[in-house]
Formats: C-alpha cells, sequence, structure tokens
C-alpha cells in the first residue's frame, strides 16, 4: 500500500498539507490594509491624486489618469506594485516591507481577487 505526502502528513496529526496552508492573500483580509497604511492618505481618503482611488478593488482595477493600478495576473505591469516596489509610492514616510510587497505581488499574480 503506498501513501502520499499528505497521506503521511495527515497521519502526522496535522490538520492538512503544507501547501494546503498556504492559501491565496485575500484584498479585504490581506491587501486593503496595506494600501490603508501606505495609499489612502493621498489616495481615496481626502481627494484621488492622478485620480486614483486604492480604496475599493473595483476602482484599483478601474485606476486613475495612468491606467489600471493592478493588471490581474501581471505584477510586472500592474502600477501599483511597480511604483512601491521601485520605491516611487509612497512619496514621503514609511514604505511597504518586502513581505507586505509579497503580499501584494501574490495576490495580483493570483488574479487580484477580492
Amino acid at each position: 500500500m503506498t501513501v502520499g505526502l499528505a497521506g503521511l502528513w495527515l497521519g502526522c496529526g496535522k490538520a492538512e498539507p503544507p501547501e494546503a496552508q498556504n492559501s491565496a492573500p485575500e484584498f479585504a483580509k490581506d491587501i486593503q490594509p496595506i494600501l490603508a497604511r501606505y495609499c489612502h492618505e493621498c489616495h481615496g481618503k481626502m481627494y484621488t491624486e492622478s485620480r486614483l482611488d486604492t480604496r475599493t478593488l473595483d476602482m484599483i482595477l478601474k485606476g486613475g489618469e495612468s491606467g489600471p493600478a493592478v493588471v490581474p495576473k501581471q505584477p510586472a505591469v500592474s502600477l501599483l506594485y511597480e511604483m512601491m516596489r521601485d520605491e516611487q509610492m509612497p512619496p514621503e514616510g514609511a514604505a511597504p516591507s518586502p513581505a507586505e510587497l509579497e503580499l501584494i505581488r501574490q495576490w495580483i499574480l493570483q488574479g487580484a481577487q477580492p
């Protein structure tokens, strides 16, 4: 009888195999708090710099003067990710941590779902 890795993992008393524990980042739970911390002051709270509002997923996908802020499954062409990664945004204050940037990249890569 052959037992796969998942079966061995479950046999060790763990609830689920390691690959099942790595769920996709969620907009409301994982991404929105990052955007609130670094983006909302200029892009949504009091005004929308460059007509970009980062408070909702619909508005992020719609984008502003430069087009969509996020292109699902394409972090390399998603302005929101590029500008944060290249430390152009936010223009002042603390920048997102590498872990926060990776969450945003993964969220976009996995389709920028709600």
